[in-house]
């Protein structure tokens, strides 16, 4: 059985109350004006019938790779792992129980 943090228990409940969620990148200048990939960058918002977003975001999620697995390797060849984090949570708080990796 794994053992999951209060806060993290509390987005879950929420996520799983929600018929639609909507998901926003955040938009990276240099990543546009490089060309080189970055870590990207997620909010989970819950969705109306019309999948805009609406209320609060739950989580923030982020994308946790290297420079080369980014930029030298295909998309299917990729590893990829997502740090998701309530929206409480402080995002560069490495050492929290409150995240875990997806």
């Amino acid at each position: 059985m794994v053992m999951m943090p209060d806060a993290m228990r509390g987005g879950l409940e929420k996520l799983r109350l929600l018929d639609r969620i909507f998901v926003k990148q955040k938009f990276e200048m240099l990543e546009m004006l490089t060309g080189c990939e970055t870590e990207n960058r997620y909010k989970v918002y819950p969705a109306d019938e019309n999948m805009e977003k609406c209320g609060e975001s739950i989580f923030k999620c982020k994308e946790r790779s290297n420079f080369f697995a980014r930029n030298c390797l295909s998309g299917d060849c990729r590893p990829f792992e997502m740090k998701v984090i309530h929206q409480d949570q402080d995002e560069d708080d490495e050492e929290s129980d409150d995240m875990f990796l997806w």
